[in-house]
Parts: structure tokens; sequence; C-alpha cells
């Protein structure tokens, strides 16, 4: 019986031997200034040979993940720089055949006033024109529309008409008259044309534009270290550039403790062992939930009663692997 109780009093003391103490401050920096202490955070040891295989597979899920959600945002961005292309082609398009009429139009419209001059010089008069300008301000004449456009040749053709004055040019004016109707109608038609469907697709174009934004910022957040704002609602945000899909992937800890309400512990960890030290906390500050995850290696040469300190500045930020791993 004395044997056993020696020989268990044996182990125990050659266990505590084996073993070193950490002390554990658990606090939050935030940007006012203050040193936030976390109560109630559970604190656990681990030996780091037994978590790096967890650890890599994790970095390899997470890594797939944002691979395959990578391709399925540059493929919509593809798509939609497509439909814009195609918007701006057909733009451009409407635009060089409304150039097309307008230089077709300006060719006319010379054509037609010097017939007209040269019909009220070779008559002596001025009747031909009546009371309109033959120069007239195309600028003018298309905020009034079509109305003002068409009222220059119908003039025309109203005043040769049944007028035997002009029995000699009449013919060929009116024809050009009749001409420049059509190349004014088809001018005028382009216009309309151009201006609906750059108005129908300025709504669809800045639709697009959001898009646009909304796909670079979520291509952002793959590159941002930033804090964990909790369940964000968005599925491949919370499942794979959560820090926690790190931490529920370690395995059965050596030791665990929970900080007090100044944010302090004391943990045991095995003294001939690299450790590393993992915790998991949330604050509700702002309006945000603040995920907080810590999964850090000591140094090979720490001493028992050292202290270490799990703040902003060894968090583990969204997305990111412990960078321990890289030399892994």
């Amino acid at each position: 019986m004395w044997n056993a109780r020696l020989l268990f009093i044996f182990f125990a003391i050659f266990a505590v031997g084996c073993e070193k103490k950490l002390n554990i401050e658990v606090f939050i920096a935030t940007k006012s200034g203050q040193n936030i202490k976390l109560g109630l955070v559970d604190v656990k040891s681990f030996e780091l040979s037994d978590c790096i295989e967890p650890l890599k597979k994790a970095a390899e899920y997470r890594d797939s993940g944002v691979k395959e959600y990578t391709q399925k945002i540059d493929s919509e961005q593809k798509k939609i720089h497509l439909e814009q292309k195609k918007i701006k082609s057909l733009i451009e398009k409407k635009r060089e055949i409304k150039d097309n009429l307008e230089k077709r139009y300006e060719d006319v419209k010379k054509q037609f006033i010097q017939a007209v001059k040269t019909t009220i010089e070779k008559t002596n008069t001025k009747e031909v024109h009546g009371d309109f300008d033959l120069d007239w301000s195309l600028r003018e004449a298309k905020s009034k529309r079509q109305g003002l456009w068409l009222c220059e040749p119908n003039k025309t053709i109203e005043c040769l008409e049944g007028n035997e004055r002009y029995k000699d040019y009449k013919s060929s004016i009116i024809n050009l008259a009749n001409y420049f109707k059509e190349v004014i109608t088809d001018y005028m038609n382009s216009i309309i044309d151009l201006e609906k469907y750059e108005r129908e697709n300025q709504t669809v174009s800045e639709d697009l534009d959001k898009i646009l934004r909304d796909l670079d910022k979520k291509m952002q957040d793959l590159q941002n270290k930033d804090i964990y704002y909790g369940k964000s609602g968005n599925e491949f945000k919370d499942v794979y550039l959560s820090p926690a899909i790190f931490y529920n992937k370690l395995p059965l800890a050596y030791s665990s403790k929970k900080t007090n309400a100044d944010g302090k512990c004391e943990l045991r960890l095995p003294a001939n062992q690299r450790c590393i030290i993992a915790a998991t906390a949330e604050r509700f500050a702002g309006g945000n939930t603040e995920s907080y995850v810590w999964i850090v290696e000591l140094p090979e040469n720490f001493q028992s009663n050292d202290t270490l300190m799990l703040s902003n500045n060894n968090l583990l930020y969204s997305g990111m692997p412990p960078s321990f791993l890289k030399g892994f």
C-alpha cells in the first residue's frame, strides 16, 4: 500500500518537474488608446507537433475555397465587362451612324442652299425662300427637333409650287428639297435613337458599375488584414475568412485555463516541447461583434513563469493562417 503511494508521489513530482508555467494576459487595445481586459477567455496550450498537420489542412481548405471563390468572381467580372463592351460598342456604332448622317445632312444642306441662292439670283427675287434665313443654326434646329428642321425645305416647296416664275428651276429644287427632307428625317431619327439607347442603358450601366464595385470589394476582402467582425451573412466570408477555421481544427489541448476579471491566468506547459497558445474571445463594440482568435507559437527558450500577452499585435486576422506555418 505504501509502495503504491510512494510511486504516485514520485510520478507527481516527476511530472511537475517536467512542466513549465506560463503567465497569460489577454487584452485588446482600442483606437482610443484604452486597454480592454478580457475575462473568462478560455486559453489553451498545445504541443506544436500535434498542431502542424491539422493547421496545414485548415490552410489548404481555406486556400482551395479562396481559389474557387476568386475564379467565380473573376468569371462574373468578365461577364460584366463583356456586357459593358457590348453596350459601348453599340453606342459607338449608333454614334458613327449619326455622325455619317450629320455629314450627309451638311453636304445636302449646302447643295440645297446653293440651289435656292442660284434661283434667287437668276429670278432676281427673294420670294422663293419666304422669310426664312437660309443659314439657320443647326444647334437651334436640334433643340426644336424635327418641326423646325423640315420647315425650310417645306416652305421652299410651298413657294415654288404653282409659280410659273420658277418653272425652269422648281423641278430640280423640289427634288432636292424632298431629298433634303429624307436626309433630315434620317439624321433626326439617328439622334433620337442614340439618345433613347443611351437613356435606356444609363441605369443598366450604373447597375453594372455597382456590381463591379461590389466584386472588387470582395476581392479586396481576400487581401485585407483586419479584425473579423463575427457573422457577416456572407457564407464564403464566414466559412473561409474567419480565423476560427484554424482554431476549430486544433487537437485536444495539453492544458486550459480561463482568464480572471483582469484578463490573466496561468497555464501548464510541457518543459521540453515546442508549444503554441490558442484562445478565442468576442466583444461587442461600436455596434459590431468583434471576434478574436490567437494561435501563437512560444519561443523555444521561454522560461517558466514568463508572461505572454495576447493582444492586437499577435491576433490572428481575417483569413490569415498562423505565421509559424510558413516554416513547415
